[in-house]
């Protein structure tokens, strides 16, 4: 089979991927949060506590990638980490205050790119691709 008798769902998820993160990690440039950081700081808005493991997972980056990324974020005090009670040699990671404002100003500007990528759809257009996509997602 050649990829023009595909359906080419995979290669057009890629471009879309491709442009809204440039986008997005230009959006995001004004608040010194690059996308990784804004993926972890979304992961512990979500769920706060979570290992490096964890927020590896979630994030789809190696376990080493994640602790540069955690690392970067506790300097920049974003993210406050906390040693395990049961088990001492995990840590625990967790929004700081500077962190909680900073993901709220970072949904802001990744709102306005979300928006201006689905431009032109009508509110019932919107919802039936939201709809599609969730079910496509499902599926996998």
């Amino acid at each position: 089979m050649r990829f023009e008798e595909t359906l080419g769902v995979s290669d057009l998820f890629k471009v879309a991927h491709l442009e809204l993160r440039q986008k997005i990690d230009r959006a995001l440039k004004p608040l010194h949060i690059s996308f990784a950081q804004y993926s972890v700081l979304s992961a512990l808005e979500e769920k706060s506590g979570q290992t490096n493991a964890e927020l590896a997972r979630r994030c789809s980056v190696t376990p080493q990638s994640m602790i540069r990324l955690t690392q970067g974020l506790v300097t920049s005090d974003f993210v406050v980490k906390t040693a395990s009670e049961t088990h001492g040699l995990l840590i625990h990671f967790a929004l700081s205050k500077k962190g909680a404002k900073a993901i709220c100003d970072a949904h802001v500007a990744v709102d306005k790119v979300e928006r201006a990528f689905v431009q032109g759809l009508s509110k019932t257009e919107l919802k039936r691709f939201l709809t599609n996509l969730k079910s496509c997602i499902a599926r996998l």
